[in-house]
Order: C-alpha cells, then sequence, then structure tokens
C-alpha cells in the first residue's frame, strides 16, 4: 500500500503484502540480517530466542518416592527443578534438601512432560557432590522415544552438559541402570516452546510487513 506519513509528510513506496522469514544468527549482541533492496513496512516483529532453562514450565514425576523407615525426608521429583544446585546431601536437617530420589528397582524413571511439543537444545543434569556421588553414572535419557545421551561420572565432576541436541518431542525421561535409583539434585532444559523448524539453535524473527 502507499500514503502520506503524516508526521513526515512523504510517500510510503507501493508495497506487495508478504511475509519473510529472517535467520539471525551470531554470538549474543551480533547479528547479521540478510540485505534486501526492498523498502520495508513493519507492522509486527516476532523474536524467538535459544535458548532459555524452560524445565520448571515442565511438570516432574518419578517411579517412586524414597523414604527412610523414619519417615520425615521427602525427595520429589520437582526438587530436580527448583532452581536449587545445592549438592550435598544435609544429613542435620535432611528437610532442607533439594534433591530426588527413587527407590531402586527394575524400571526406575524421572521424568518432566510438557503440555506441548518442544524444541531441546541442550541439558545440565547436576549430580551429588559427596558420597552418593556415583548414582548418577549410567543415568539414559531420552526425548520421547528418542536416544540423547548417558551420564558417565567422573571424578570431581557434578555438572553433566548435553549440546547441540536439536531435538523435538514432549517428554524428557532420565532412567538409571538396572537395579539402580535416580538421584538428581537438578534439571535444565533449555529450549523452547512452540518450536519453529528449519532454524535451530539460532534466533528466529518473523516479519510481517
Amino acid at each position: 500500500s502507499s500514503g502520506i506519513n503524516a508526521e513526515y509528510g512523504h510517500e510510503f513506496p507501493s508495497l506487495d503484502r508478504q511475509v519473510t522469514e529472517v535467520a539471525i544468527r551470531g554470538s549474543p549482541g551480533t547479528s547479521q540480517v540478510v540485505e534486501s533492496n526492498a523498502a520495508l513496512e513493519l507492522a509486527e516483529v516476532e523474536v524467538f530466542g535459544c535458548c532459555a532453562n524452560i524445565a520448571a514450565k515442565g511438570t516432574a514425576t518419578q517411579s517412586s518416592t524414597w523414604m527412610p523407615s523414619s519417615g520425615g525426608i521427602f525427595c520429589s521429583a520437582d526438587k530436580a527443578i527448583d532452581g536449587n544446585l545445592n549438592a550435598i546431601w544435609n544429613y542435620n536437617d535432611p528437610n532442607a534438601n533439594s534433591i530426588t530420589l527413587t527407590g531402586a528397582g527394575q524400571s526406575e524413571w524421572w521424568m518432566l512432560s510438557f503440555t506441548q511439543a518442544i524444541f531441546l537444545d541442550g541439558l545440565q543434569i547436576y549430580g551429588r557432590k559427596d558420597n552418593h556421588a556415583n548414582r548418577i553414572n549410567g543415568n539414559t535419557i531420552y526425548l520421547d522415544d528418542k536416544y540423547i545421551g548417558e551420564v558417565k561420572q567422573e571424578v570431581n565432576k557434578f555438572l553433566y552438559e548435553f549440546v547441540s541436541l536439536n531435538s523435538v518431542g514432549r517428554v524428557l525421561k532420565i532412567q538409571p541402570k538396572p537395579q539402580g535409583a535416580v538421584q538428581l539434585v537438578e534439571v535444565m532444559v533449555y529450549g523452547y516452546e512452540n518450536p519453529c523448524t528449519g532454524i535451530p539453535a539460532s534466533v528466529y524473527a518473523m516479519l510481517y510487513f
């Protein structure tokens, strides 16, 4: 359309209405945009950035919850997405712990479910820093039915990262070795909801004009 701009007093060029998708790539604070010789008349700009930790947007569940015979300690599944990175078990005040723990059985699991599919770019999984740090060894990770990876414990390492996953799904599942328990300090899920295809792990912009 064309017309006179009331504020600046000049006529806009005539443009056909269309939708253009532009990939903006680069390190934080920089960008590259495909240059066009056409003038732009923008009504809306939507920018989807990758990627924030969206774990808290899901619902955490687990196959079982360990409790001592004396009771009082609740190692629920949601403690792995509460933002608390304290990885030392507090024996003096067990209820202050923010660590999940299932029973030890043949098919234990920890699960994070989203109401809709997400784009998964990366994972950070935190394990304990004390005498049970080895419980995270051999944990396998799936997004829906897709195998994502396995945690291989290293001495003095408590953060395990999985990057450039470029996967789409709705349910993240962590399973231990057979007869093992799932014990997690924190799980951080880096991605976004309502995944757009074609431009993973970059900033995605849709320009409507």
